[in-house]
């Protein structure tokens, strides 16, 4: 910070604590900025850090605000984002609303995330409630205690056992790195199983479908 004040430029971090610390306990100031605000409105406060937390809170002093935000969408932990700042708002708070009825996603990923939110163990899940039924069902399989090379081969001899049974649906895979899903390609290559490889370069959760299989999604950790 020391660095920074000696140069014609800042960060979007300092520039944040420069304003924290001009208007802490200035709410004079806090006018000037927001001159007849009464209430404030933050969406997708789970990804908010304690700087910016400390922020709104100063600019919310005197007045009423609303908060919105999923704990369990919070993607931003690299940038100091705690989503527990969000559920300790909702514990002080004078009215806390749970908003479950979904009508954003499709019910096979709703009914995905009600699965595997609460094995997460970071933040209290709820229940999300799709508005239309799914059409199938859904069959989840965690392979996060196995080793991955486990994992590949016994996922293997499943959709090979699959394709000898009557069942016939794909199967998702959902793996961490590139690596991973490059052993699992070769392997379901060399079986003759046809799948399908989605690539893409700055995705958090790397993929692969196989087309004929299994109907549980996998997911390699």
């Amino acid at each position: 910070m020391h660095e920074l004040q000696e140069q014609p430029w800042t960060t979007f971090s300092a520039s944040l604590w420069q304003t924290l610390n001009q208007i802490t306990g200035e709410p004079w100031l806090v006018e000037q900025l927001i001159p007849g605000c009464q209430h404030l409105i933050s969406d997708e406060y789970q990804d908010v850090s304690p700087l910016q937390h400390a922020l709104f809170m100063a600019l919310a002093e005197g007045r009423t605000f609303t908060v919105v935000g999923d704990p369990s969408q919070s993607i931003y932990g690299f940038q100091g984002a705690r989503p527990r700042l969000l559920e300790e708002l909702e514990e002080k708070a004078d009215q806390a609303l749970t908003l479950s009825l979904n009508f954003r996603s499709p019910a096979h990923h709703l009914l995905l995330a009600n699965e595997v939110l609460p094995l997460t163990g970071q933040h209290q899940s709820r229940l999300l409630i799709p508005t239309q039924a799914p059409r199938g069902g859904l069959n989840v399989h965690f392979f996060d205690n196995t080793s991955a090379s486990d994992a590949i081969q016994q996922l293997v001899a499943e959709v090979q056992a699959a394709r000898e049974s009557s069942h016939s649906a794909n199967i998702a895979v959902l793996a961490r790195t590139n690596k991973m899903l490059d052993v699992l390609s070769e392997h379901l290559a060399a079986a003759d199983i046809d799948f399908h490889r989605r690539r893409q370069k700055d995705a958090v959760l790397s993929s692969l479908v196989v087309r004929s299989g299994l109907t549980p999604l996998a997911r390699l950790a």
